[in-house]
């Protein structure tokens, strides 16, 4: 962890990049990772206070809905388990079944839901979402949190390949404009350059995110993520300067 923290305070050193430049592609990407991975958990530690007026922000956009009817109307002939072994989600037409590990259990006339507790929401709250609307957004708030493990991943795998894609085109880009200088490296180093300098591009996108991003000047979207204008220019001279450096004697 020490040498860790040392690699990562060696990013902001340039005279450092002609040792970082040598290190192996592999080892750099771990490095890029791991960087992103503990961003991503600052920036869920800044998002922490909107979740808790989630449940009031749930209940004004409820107020926004005319009409909203839900009918279930379903019949099993057994319970349908999800997973099999231990399920989590059960959905059974009969109200046969009483919450006990699992986390959710779906009838035709109620949803049942355990989180720090056991609830149950009948579905005949949702044909008046306005009326009932302390108990459906409770219910709501409960399922994006369940939830957030996924998005969680799911988004650390966008931002993983957005980040690795500049970083390979960055690296592309200024390996054929370095070779015809006098600065020439070989793409790899320049690609380890690369993967070090991304630090600043990562930091400052996503502890910005719960606080807005449109100072960053937004240019276009790419998997449903945002490239900024601002964090890469400073992404591109970072890595000009990390390369120069990585050339001196």
């Amino acid at each position: 962890m020490k040498q860790f923290f040392k690699e990562a305070l060696s990013c902001f050193y340039p005279p450092r990049y002609k040792i970082l430049c040598t290190k192996k592609v592999r080892s750099s990407l771990k490095f890029m990772s791991i960087i992103l991975l503990l961003t991503f958990l600052i920036a869920g530690v800044l998002y922490l206070p909107k979740l808790f007026t989630l449940k009031s922000s749930i209940e004004d956009q409820l107020d926004n809905f005319v009409l909203f009817n839900i009918q279930a109307n379903f019949t099993t002939s057994a319970p349908i388990k999800i997973p099999f072994s231990r399920p989590l989600f059960i959905i059974d037409s009969e109200e046969s079944h009483n919450i006990s590990n699992e986390l959710f259990i779906v009838s035709k006339d109620s949803i049942k839901y355990r989180f720090f507790g056991k609830k149950s929401l009948p579905l005949s709250d949702f044909k008046d979402v306005k009326v009932n609307k302390k108990r459906v957004s409770a219910f709501f708030s409960i399922l994006f949190i369940l939830l957030l493990p996924s998005i969680f991943i799911i988004l650390y795998i966008k931002f993983w390949i957005k980040y690795f894609l500049l970083i390979y085109l960055m690296s592309f880009i200024l390996f054929i404009l370095f070779e015809l200088t006098h600065w020439r490296l070989k793409f790899k180093q320049i690609l380890n350059v690369a993967c070090h300098t991304a630090i600043i591009m990562i930091v400052i996108e996503l502890v910005s995110v719960p606080f807005g991003t449109a100072y960053l000047l937004p240019l276009i979207k790419f998997l449903g993520i945002k490239i900024y204008a601002i964090t890469l220019v400073l992404f591109a001279f970072f890595t000009v300067a990390g390369v120069i450096f990585a050339n001196k004697k």
